[in-house]
Protein backbone atom coordinates (compact mmCIF):
# COMPACT_ATOMS: atom_id res chain seq x y z
CA UNK A 1 0.00 0.00 0.00
CA UNK A 2 2.79 2.36 1.10
CA UNK A 3 4.55 1.86 -2.29
CA UNK A 4 1.12 2.23 -4.24
CA UNK A 5 0.85 5.58 -2.70
CA UNK A 6 4.25 6.28 -3.89
CA UNK A 7 3.96 5.29 -7.20
CA UNK A 8 0.67 7.75 -7.09
CA UNK A 9 2.55 10.69 -5.80
CA UNK A 10 5.35 10.59 -8.62
CA UNK A 11 2.59 10.41 -10.97
CA UNK A 12 0.79 13.70 -9.38
CA UNK A 13 4.39 15.24 -9.01
CA UNK A 14 4.61 14.54 -12.68
CA UNK A 15 1.28 16.19 -14.28
CA UNK A 16 1.67 19.10 -11.90
CA UNK A 17 5.02 19.57 -13.47
CA UNK A 18 3.80 18.94 -17.23
CA UNK A 19 0.87 21.78 -16.27
CA UNK A 20 3.49 24.29 -15.37
CA UNK A 21 5.16 23.63 -18.56
CA UNK A 22 2.55 24.10 -20.45
CA UNK A 23 1.25 27.48 -18.69
CA UNK A 24 5.04 28.51 -19.10
CA UNK A 25 4.91 27.58 -22.96
CA UNK A 26 1.42 29.19 -23.12
CA UNK A 27 3.36 32.83 -21.58
CA UNK A 28 5.98 32.74 -24.23
CA UNK A 29 4.04 31.91 -27.08
CA UNK A 30 2.16 35.14 -26.60
CA UNK A 31 4.91 37.13 -25.53
CA UNK A 32 6.67 35.60 -28.92
CA UNK A 33 3.73 37.00 -30.88
CA UNK A 34 4.19 40.21 -29.46
CA UNK A 35 7.96 40.64 -30.05
CA UNK A 36 7.64 39.06 -33.50
CA UNK A 37 5.22 41.82 -34.75
CA UNK A 38 7.04 44.34 -33.77
CA UNK A 39 10.32 43.24 -34.89
CA UNK A 40 11.71 44.74 -37.57
CA UNK A 41 13.90 42.32 -38.43
CA UNK A 42 11.09 39.52 -38.50
CA UNK A 43 9.05 42.37 -40.30
CA UNK A 44 12.06 42.24 -42.68
CA UNK A 45 11.73 38.55 -43.87
CA UNK A 46 8.19 38.89 -44.28
CA UNK A 47 8.96 41.32 -46.31
CA UNK A 48 9.40 39.01 -49.58
CA UNK A 49 6.02 38.08 -49.87
CA UNK A 50 4.58 39.48 -52.70
CA UNK A 51 2.23 42.55 -51.83
CA UNK A 52 3.72 42.43 -47.94
CA UNK A 53 2.22 45.65 -46.48
CA UNK A 54 2.71 46.21 -42.59
CA UNK A 55 0.27 47.99 -40.95
CA UNK A 56 0.35 50.40 -37.29
CA UNK A 57 -1.17 49.26 -34.71
CA UNK A 58 -1.28 51.43 -31.51
CA UNK A 59 1.92 52.27 -31.42
CA UNK A 60 3.07 48.38 -32.75
CA UNK A 61 3.56 46.81 -36.01
CA UNK A 62 1.32 43.85 -37.48
CA UNK A 63 1.94 42.21 -40.82
CA UNK A 64 -0.61 42.57 -43.57
CA UNK A 65 -0.51 42.60 -47.60
CA UNK A 66 -2.37 44.65 -49.68
CA UNK A 67 -2.45 43.91 -54.06
CA UNK A 68 -4.79 47.04 -55.79
CA UNK A 69 -7.19 45.96 -58.24
CA UNK A 70 -5.20 44.90 -61.26
CA UNK A 71 -7.91 45.25 -64.19
CA UNK A 72 -8.78 49.20 -63.70
CA UNK A 73 -12.25 48.38 -62.72
CA UNK A 74 -11.73 49.51 -58.87
CA UNK A 75 -14.74 47.75 -58.10
CA UNK A 76 -13.68 47.82 -53.99
CA UNK A 77 -11.65 45.74 -51.48
CA UNK A 78 -12.11 42.27 -49.68
CA UNK A 79 -10.34 41.92 -46.58
CA UNK A 80 -9.19 38.54 -46.18
CA UNK A 81 -9.06 37.09 -42.75
CA UNK A 82 -7.18 34.08 -42.40
CA UNK A 83 -8.38 30.72 -40.27
CA UNK A 84 -6.61 29.84 -36.99
CA UNK A 85 -3.28 28.33 -37.36
CA UNK A 86 -2.75 30.01 -40.67
CA UNK A 87 -1.35 33.54 -42.29
CA UNK A 88 -1.08 36.35 -44.19
CA UNK A 89 -0.59 33.74 -47.35
CA UNK A 90 -1.31 30.50 -46.78
CA UNK A 91 -1.80 28.25 -49.32
CA UNK A 92 -5.37 27.18 -50.06
CA UNK A 93 -7.97 29.74 -49.48
CA UNK A 94 -6.30 32.70 -48.87
CA UNK A 95 -3.00 32.73 -51.31
CA UNK A 96 -5.43 32.11 -54.06
CA UNK A 97 -8.12 34.73 -53.44
CA UNK A 98 -5.39 37.77 -52.51
CA UNK A 99 -3.84 37.26 -55.59
CA UNK A 100 -6.29 36.13 -57.99
CA UNK A 101 -9.10 38.57 -57.04
CA UNK A 102 -7.25 41.36 -57.94
CA UNK A 103 -7.10 40.18 -61.88
CA UNK A 104 -11.11 40.46 -61.43
CA UNK A 105 -10.61 44.18 -60.68
CA UNK A 106 -10.64 43.41 -56.21
CA UNK A 107 -7.93 44.63 -54.01
CA UNK A 108 -7.49 42.69 -51.38
CA UNK A 109 -5.74 42.83 -48.04
CA UNK A 110 -5.06 40.54 -45.47
CA UNK A 111 -3.76 40.93 -41.73
CA UNK A 112 -2.22 38.97 -39.45
CA UNK A 113 -5.42 38.03 -36.67
CA UNK A 114 -4.61 36.90 -33.17
CA UNK A 115 -5.78 33.54 -31.33
CA UNK A 116 -4.99 32.75 -28.19
CA UNK A 117 -2.64 29.65 -27.52
CA UNK A 118 -5.02 26.85 -25.37
CA UNK A 119 -3.47 24.30 -23.30
CA UNK A 120 -5.19 20.92 -24.03
CA UNK A 121 -4.37 19.33 -21.15
CA UNK A 122 -6.69 19.63 -17.72
CA UNK A 123 -6.07 17.97 -14.43
CA UNK A 124 -9.11 16.36 -12.99
CA UNK A 125 -10.19 18.00 -9.89
CA UNK A 126 -9.25 15.72 -7.45
CA UNK A 127 -5.54 16.14 -8.69
CA UNK A 128 -6.12 20.06 -9.36
CA UNK A 129 -6.91 20.15 -5.40
CA UNK A 130 -4.38 17.95 -4.58
CA UNK A 131 -1.85 20.51 -6.72
CA UNK A 132 -2.49 23.49 -4.89
CA UNK A 133 -1.86 21.96 -1.70
CA UNK A 134 1.11 20.58 -2.83
CA UNK A 135 2.10 24.28 -4.60
CA UNK A 136 1.48 26.00 -1.15
CA UNK A 137 3.79 23.97 0.48
CA UNK A 138 6.44 24.78 -1.92
CA UNK A 139 8.62 27.72 -0.85
CA UNK A 140 7.96 30.76 -2.98
CA UNK A 141 10.55 33.23 -4.68
CA UNK A 142 10.23 36.56 -3.68
CA UNK A 143 9.74 38.80 -6.59
CA UNK A 144 12.20 41.54 -7.70
CA UNK A 145 11.94 45.12 -7.21
CA UNK A 146 11.75 45.36 -10.87
CA UNK A 147 8.91 42.72 -11.32
CA UNK A 148 6.37 45.56 -11.79
CA UNK A 149 8.30 47.78 -14.43
CA UNK A 150 9.09 44.39 -16.29
CA UNK A 151 5.28 43.74 -16.45
CA UNK A 152 5.05 47.48 -17.66
CA UNK A 153 7.23 47.07 -20.38
CA UNK A 154 5.18 44.17 -22.34
CA UNK A 155 3.18 45.34 -25.36
CA UNK A 156 -0.62 44.88 -25.23
CA UNK A 157 -1.86 42.70 -27.16
CA UNK A 158 -3.79 43.64 -30.34
CA UNK A 159 -6.83 42.67 -30.58
CA UNK A 160 -8.50 41.29 -33.84
CA UNK A 161 -10.91 45.00 -33.87
CA UNK A 162 -8.03 46.98 -33.60
CA UNK A 163 -6.52 44.91 -36.64
CA UNK A 164 -9.70 44.66 -38.84
CA UNK A 165 -10.34 48.38 -37.92
CA UNK A 166 -6.36 49.78 -39.23
CA UNK A 167 -7.37 47.93 -42.31
CA UNK A 168 -10.40 49.62 -42.71
CA UNK A 169 -8.51 52.70 -41.96
CA UNK A 170 -5.72 52.05 -44.94
CA UNK A 171 -8.30 50.83 -47.38
CA UNK A 172 -10.25 54.21 -45.97
CA UNK A 173 -6.96 56.51 -47.12
CA UNK A 174 -7.02 55.06 -50.50
CA UNK A 175 -10.59 56.22 -51.22
CA UNK A 176 -11.99 52.73 -51.60
CA UNK A 177 -15.59 52.85 -50.70
CA UNK A 178 -17.11 49.47 -51.39
CA UNK A 179 -15.20 46.80 -48.80
CA UNK A 180 -16.25 43.41 -48.52
CA UNK A 181 -15.34 41.09 -45.21
CA UNK A 182 -14.27 37.50 -46.23
CA UNK A 183 -13.91 35.12 -43.36
CA UNK A 184 -12.12 31.55 -43.45
CA UNK A 185 -13.14 28.66 -40.86
CA UNK A 186 -13.09 30.30 -37.43
CA UNK A 187 -12.13 34.48 -38.77
CA UNK A 188 -15.79 33.84 -40.62
CA UNK A 189 -17.42 33.34 -36.69
CA UNK A 190 -14.43 36.77 -35.75
CA UNK A 191 -16.34 38.46 -38.80
CA UNK A 192 -19.69 38.22 -38.01
CA UNK A 193 -19.18 39.52 -34.13
CA UNK A 194 -16.78 42.33 -35.84
CA UNK A 195 -19.64 43.59 -37.81
CA UNK A 196 -21.41 45.01 -34.81
CA UNK A 197 -18.75 46.90 -33.49
CA UNK A 198 -16.50 48.01 -36.70
CA UNK A 199 -17.67 51.74 -37.20
CA UNK A 200 -16.98 51.18 -40.74
CA UNK A 201 -19.91 49.74 -42.62
CA UNK A 202 -19.43 46.45 -44.85
CA UNK A 203 -21.20 46.04 -48.38
CA UNK A 204 -20.86 42.41 -47.93
CA UNK A 205 -19.83 39.44 -45.94
CA UNK A 206 -18.18 36.01 -47.42
CA UNK A 207 -17.93 32.80 -45.10
CA UNK A 208 -15.67 30.10 -46.26
CA UNK A 209 -15.80 26.78 -44.49
CA UNK A 210 -17.09 28.53 -41.29
CA UNK A 211 -18.40 26.74 -38.22
CA UNK A 212 -21.29 27.43 -35.95
CA UNK A 213 -21.44 30.74 -34.80
CA UNK A 214 -21.43 31.78 -31.00
CA UNK A 215 -24.83 33.53 -31.44
CA UNK A 216 -27.54 33.61 -34.29
CA UNK A 217 -29.01 37.16 -33.41
CA UNK A 218 -26.38 39.49 -34.73
CA UNK A 219 -26.20 37.34 -38.03
CA UNK A 220 -30.10 36.74 -38.42
CA UNK A 221 -30.09 40.74 -38.71
CA UNK A 222 -27.99 42.01 -41.12
CA UNK A 223 -28.73 43.33 -44.50
CA UNK A 224 -25.23 43.28 -45.75
CA UNK A 225 -25.29 40.27 -48.80
CA UNK A 226 -23.92 37.44 -47.53
CA UNK A 227 -21.96 34.41 -49.01
CA UNK A 228 -22.03 31.27 -47.26
CA UNK A 229 -19.30 28.73 -49.25
CA UNK A 230 -18.71 25.11 -47.89
CA UNK A 231 -16.62 21.91 -49.26
CA UNK A 232 -18.68 18.74 -49.64
CA UNK A 233 -15.81 16.69 -47.80
CA UNK A 234 -15.45 19.80 -44.75
CA UNK A 235 -16.24 18.43 -41.33
CA UNK A 236 -20.06 17.79 -40.72
CA UNK A 237 -20.16 20.02 -38.30
CA UNK A 238 -19.33 23.17 -40.82
CA UNK A 239 -21.39 21.62 -43.50
CA UNK A 240 -23.95 21.39 -40.67
CA UNK A 241 -23.81 25.00 -39.36
CA UNK A 242 -23.99 26.27 -42.70
CA UNK A 243 -27.76 24.43 -43.19
CA UNK A 244 -28.44 26.25 -40.09
CA UNK A 245 -27.54 29.24 -40.92
CA UNK A 246 -29.34 29.00 -44.22
CA UNK A 247 -32.46 27.81 -42.17
CA UNK A 248 -32.11 30.35 -39.54
CA UNK A 249 -32.16 32.96 -42.55
CA UNK A 250 -35.34 31.53 -44.51
CA UNK A 251 -36.97 31.95 -41.42
CA UNK A 252 -36.50 35.71 -41.35
CA UNK A 253 -37.30 36.16 -44.85
CA UNK A 254 -34.05 37.28 -45.31
CA UNK A 255 -33.37 37.17 -49.17
CA UNK A 256 -29.64 38.40 -49.25
CA UNK A 257 -28.21 35.21 -47.90
CA UNK A 258 -26.86 32.80 -50.57
CA UNK A 259 -25.11 29.49 -50.06
CA UNK A 260 -23.15 27.34 -51.96
CA UNK A 261 -21.65 23.71 -52.07
CA UNK A 262 -18.02 22.95 -53.54
CA UNK A 263 -18.10 19.34 -54.46
CA UNK A 264 -15.00 17.35 -53.85
CA UNK A 265 -13.82 20.81 -51.60
CA UNK A 266 -12.13 19.90 -48.11
CA UNK A 267 -11.93 22.21 -45.67
CA UNK A 268 -9.13 24.31 -47.26
CA UNK A 269 -10.53 23.80 -51.03
CA UNK A 270 -7.11 21.56 -51.62
CA UNK A 271 -6.89 20.98 -55.59
CA UNK A 272 -10.22 23.16 -56.08
CA UNK A 273 -9.22 26.55 -55.69
CA UNK A 274 -10.32 27.77 -58.84
CA UNK A 275 -13.61 26.91 -57.98
CA UNK A 276 -14.12 28.52 -55.11
CA UNK A 277 -12.53 31.61 -56.95
CA UNK A 278 -14.71 31.48 -59.46
CA UNK A 279 -17.78 31.10 -57.12
CA UNK A 280 -17.04 34.04 -54.82
CA UNK A 281 -15.86 36.20 -58.35
CA UNK A 282 -19.26 35.46 -60.04
CA UNK A 283 -20.89 36.33 -56.55
CA UNK A 284 -19.46 39.05 -56.15
CA UNK A 285 -19.78 40.11 -59.71
CA UNK A 286 -23.63 39.48 -59.48
CA UNK A 287 -24.69 41.56 -56.41
CA UNK A 288 -22.08 44.54 -57.08
CA UNK A 289 -20.63 44.78 -60.54
CA UNK A 290 -23.70 44.23 -62.30
CA UNK A 291 -25.79 46.84 -59.88
CA UNK A 292 -22.51 49.53 -60.55
CA UNK A 293 -23.08 49.10 -64.89
CA UNK A 294 -26.81 49.25 -64.61
CA UNK A 295 -26.69 52.55 -62.28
Amino acid sequence: MIEFKRILYCVLLLLIHSHTLLAEEATDVTEAVNSVEGDPAMLQSQGDIDGFQPLSVADQTIAATFIDDQLGENYGAVILLHDAGQGIDSAGVISTLRHQLPQSGWATLTLELNYPYEPTILLSPTLAIDATTEAATEPTEPLSDNASEDKNIKLPVISNQQRVEAALAFLNAKNIGRIVLLGHGQSGVTAVTLLDVIATPMMGLILVATPELEADKSFETMQQPILDVYGERDEISVVNAVQHRKLVMKRNDNNNFSERRVVAADHNFTGVESVLMSTIRGWLRTQFVNEKNTQ
